[in-house]
């Protein structure tokens, strides 16, 4: 097995990155502009948060290789080698798949906002002894999922805030 690294999708990273983005202008509108002190408190303090969900999502990394998974989670890494995992899940809510690690070393949740999703169920899947395996896990990989309506809600959100950066902008 090579060496595989998965990340977040880019569609849902996109939507978000204009989200900090608007509120990084609203935030400076907020404070430099006659405003009411909630919105110069409230706008960047939604920023700051907004803006460290950006980076924990960029940097969340799922790293497979032959001794085993490693996962990067806001500058924080955790090992795993096969041996270490004891059970493998799967779980389908509507549109959200996951898929549940029990380790040695605490549970493990992988959902299907990671980029290439089936292709890293089965690349766990075949590194863990098939009796590990249930068998909610391996429907994941009978009948992938599309996962449109998060990404819908992200690119909503973002043309929201567009659209209210744009109205504060216009109406200076």
């Amino acid at each position: 097995m090579n060496h595989k690294t998965y990340k977040i999708r880019l569609a849902l990273i996109l939507p978000l990155a204009i989200i900090v983005l608007c509120l990084l202008a609203l935030s400076f509108i907020a404070l430099l502009s006659p405003s009411s002190a909630v919105e110069r408190m409230l706008l960047p303090s939604l920023f700051f948060v907004t803006l460290i969900y950006l980076l924990e999502n960029l940097t969340r990394r799922v790293s497979i290789g032959e001794k085993g998974l490693r996962f990067i989670k806001f500058f924080r890494a955790r090992d795993l080698s096969w041996n270490d995992i004891h059970h493998v899940a799967g779980l389908n809510l509507k549109s959200k798949l996951y898929l549940l690690l029990t380790t040695n070393k605490g549970f493990f949740f992988l959902s299907n906002r990671m980029a290439r999703f089936a292709e890293l169920s089965a690349d766990i899947i075949s590194g863990v002894e098939r009796h590990r395996v249930e068998p909610e896990a391996l429907d994941q990989l009978c009948r992938p999922r599309l996962f449109i309506w998060p990404m819908l809600y992200f690119w909503g959100a973002s043309l929201l805030i567009i659209l209210l950066t744009f109205f504060k902008i216009t109406h200076l």
